[in-house]
């Protein structure tokens, strides 16, 4: 399993940028040995570098599928179905067991891991999420495997006690054990809406908040529902393996201080050197 990687600024980056800073006003108020200008743009260029470090993705990833990743597993289920997950082959492998007695079946199982969470306040805004999935499913009608008529690819978010979900367009048919990669680039808070697993209504008009409060990501595995007779015996698994998704931020409010604080110390000795 690979954790979340360091995408803000590091703390020697830092340094180095506050220093630049700190030279740059005391060569320009005690002693200049530098055209202003050069000056300017040797700040600019070092502060930028800065920002180019602040607003690298920060990645999480987990290719172990373990249940003990898991804070929490959000899950709708269709009357009479229980679902269990557990790790085979390194695969998350999601199933109801045998059923019978209905005409239809089907589940959305959640898994929100507890180390992969993001602090929009400590480590910047969010401008977009990049997800990947290798996923499979399959549909076991009287002990044959049907398949299913095709995957969904669904990210999770959890906020402020709120879960958000993003449900991709219906993709290729499928049948286990075959796993396919899936993937989606770009997601946007109005891409996620507030999942109730009561109704597993996905509303899009509740959106999460990018910019302000922790956020734990997870994905969401589907199957169902079946149409099928009141005597067949119904089984319905899912599987999920190398969950992948990287947070792209905003340039962080420390490098915007910085720059800042560098344009009102070229403007302040521009107005010395005038007086």
């Amino acid at each position: 399993m690979g954790g979340g990687g360091g995408g803000t600024a590091t703390a020697a980056t830092r340094v180095r940028a506050a220093r630049f800073v700190l030279c740059f006003v005391h060569r320009h108020f005690w002693g200049c040995t530098m055209q202003p200008w050069r000056s300017f743009v040797f700040l600019a260029a070092a502060l930028l570098g800065a920002t180019g470090t602040a607003t690298a993705a920060i990645v999480f990833s987990d290719d172990t599928m373990s249940t003990a990743l898991f804070s929490s597993n959000p899950t709708y289920v269709t009357s009479g179905v229980t679902v269990s997950s557990s790790t085979v082959g390194g695969v998350l492998q999601t199933d109801t067991g045998s059923m019978t007695g209905q005409t239809s079946y089907g589940f959305v199982a959640g898994h929100l891991y507890s180390s992969f969470v993001y602090d929009p306040v400590v480590s910047g805004a969010v401008t977009s999420i990049d997800f990947s999935l290798d996923r499979g499913a399959a549909s076991y009608f009287n002990a044959n495997n049907a398949g299913v008529a095709g995957i969904t690819l669904r990210v999770l978010i959890e906020q402020n006690g709120h879960l958000y979900q993003y449900v991709g367009p219906l993709l290729a048919y499928s049948v286990s054990p075959d796993l396919s990669p899936y993937s989606v680039t770009g997601l946007l808070a109005t891409d996620f809406g507030e999942w109730s697993t009561a109704t597993n209504v996905v509303d899009l008009g509740s959106n999460p908040d990018f910019a302000a409060g922790p956020m734990e990501f997870g994905f969401a595995t589907r199957v169902g529902p079946t149409t099928n007779t009141v005597s067949d015996t119904v089984e319905l698994v899912t599987f999920a393996d190398n969950f992948r998704l990287e947070v792209n931020q905003v340039p962080e409010p420390a490098t915007v201080w910085l720059i800042l604080t560098a344009l009102g110390a070229l403007g302040l000795t521009r107005r010395r050197q005038l007086l």
